[in-house]
Formats: structure tokens, C-alpha cells, sequence
């Protein structure tokens, strides 16, 4: 009797199973997977046919960028910091030196009407 039982349980298991296949055909273009009464939380209700999703086309582009960039390059901590400090001694103007600047050119703007003036 128990080889009887195994037998009908290793058929039960061999057979293929068609879970979440009601009514469906397979994975939606939404992620889900069937419709009819089964299939994922997304498409669970749905149904029918969504038609054939066409094959991705890859294509090869080329890509520049500024004529101007000069690859970084890796350099010891002393000469790093040698390279920062003359890049903060070319920036001559304060803080509020910009900021008052900044306040002159926006005063000009409102009174020429937006037209920038030289």
C-alpha cells in the first residue's frame, strides 16, 4: 500500500504544472504574469491578448565631448594640495565682492527692461 501511495504521489509531482495560466497568455508587458482569474498581483483580472512586443534594437552612436578636457591624472598629496591652493590664489574676488556684483548687474537688468547692458 505504501509503494501505491509513493507511486500516485511521484505522478501527482511529474505532472506539468500550468499554475497562474487561466485564461492567459503568459507575461504581460506590465510585469505581470497571466490574467483571466490568475496570474501576479498586477494582472490578475485582466485577460486576453496583448500582441506580439517587437524585438529591442540596439544601435552603436559615438559620443565627444569638451575639445578643451584634459584627462585627470593621479598625483602625489603635497603636489595636490600645492595645485588647490594656486587654483584659490587666482580667485581674487571676496565673497562679497561676487554678492555685490551680483546686486549691481541685477539693478541694471531692472532698470534697462531685462535687456542686458554692456
Amino acid at each position: 500500500m505504501k509503494t501505491f501511495g509513493f507511486a500516485l504521489l511521484f505522478l501527482f509531482f511529474a505532472l506539468p504544472a500550468h499554475a497562474q495560466r487561466t485564461g492567459s497568455n503568459g507575461v504581460t508587458p506590465t510585469g505581470g504574469g497571466g490574467g483571466g482569474l490568475g496570474g501576479s498581483l498586477e494582472g490578475g483580472v485582466s485577460g486576453g491578448s496583448t500582441g506580439r512586443i517587437s524585438v529591442t534594437q540596439f544601435s552603436v552612436v559615438s559620443a565627444h565631448g569638451d575639445p578643451d578636457f584634459v584627462m585627470s591624472s593621479f598625483m602625489p598629496y603635497k603636489q595636490a594640495v600645492e595645485v588647490g591652493r594656486a587654483a584659490l590664489a587666482q580667485s581674487s574676488q571676496s565673497l562679497g565682492d561676487v554678492a555685490r556684483a551680483y546686486r549691481e548687474e541685477k539693478a541694471r537688468k531692472q532698470e534697462s527692461g531685462g535687456i542686458p547692458q554692456p
